[in-house]
């Protein structure tokens, strides 16, 4: 039988983690409260222990966990934006100099 329902999290990021055929999926719980996170990529290192009945109240207010991946990612990606942008202006401004002889 695959493991279905709440299960310790087995990668010890959580408390808890929802398993769905045998499969880890991005439920998670901590503290009694419900939130999302993917788990990471492979399968769950060493046996699975049933969570505690009542130990994750379904339906809670999720509560954040750090910055989400697609936020970092995005902030990075505007980063090196930002600094392409000033490296082209002091270009421009260097060669505009150059030119005009300042």
């Amino acid at each position: 039988m695959r493991a279905q329902g709440w299960y310790r999290d087995p990668y010890r990021i959580h408390d808890d983690r929802w398993f769905s055929d045998g499969r880890p999926t991005d439920l998670v719980g901590d503290e009694g409260i419900e939130s999302l996170d993917e788990p990471p990529p492979g399968a769950p290192p060493g046996p699975l222990v049933p969570a505690v009945a009542g130990q994750v109240t379904i339906g809670s207010p999720a509560r954040p966990r750090g910055v989400p991946r697609a936020v970092r990612i995005v902030g990075v990606v505007a980063l090196v934006a930002a600094l392409a942008i000033i490296a082209a202006m002091y270009l421009l401004a260097l060669a505009y100099n150059q030119a005009w002889g300042n």
